[in-house]
């Protein structure tokens, strides 16, 4: 019963975690670049935070409906291009931090974001 909703609570945590990485991906390519509605396709925001979609949608159907030996290419080329959209993540926060004054909320976040990445980097 305990392993049962350790599950529960560890796959409701990831779906967080993917969710909140999209908000603040969503926020920061559209602050940084120019966007409109969400199904636009002539705005660069859209069209980045669209292909997102696409491979957060992908990375879920390679994982259910695949086997792994199958799916193991799709999954690299998933695991690419994500990392490019952290990359491009940290690009865009780095050029809203440097517009935003340091007293505001967001650069404190942002902030905390950039120490959640040089901890373990410095402890390993």
């Amino acid at each position: 019963m305990l392993l049962y909703l350790y599950l529960i609570v560890s796959v409701l945590l990831y779906f967080i975690i993917v969710g909140v990485f999209y908000a603040i991906f969503s926020i920061f390519i559209r602050d940084v670049l120019p966007s409109d509605d969400c199904l636009s396709v002539t705005d660069a925001a859209n069209v980045i935070e669209n292909v997102y979609l696409i491979f957060l949608i992908l990375t879920l159907l390679l994982s259910t409906s695949v086997e792994i030996s199958w799916a193991e290419n799709g999954f690299r080329l998933c695991s690419f291009v994500m990392g490019l959209f952290t990359i491009l993540m940290i690009v865009c926060s780095v050029f809203f931090a440097l517009d935003a004054t340091f007293d505001s909320l967001g650069v404190i976040f942002l902030g905390l974001f950039f120490v959640s990445y040089a901890v373990p980097m410095i402890l390993n």
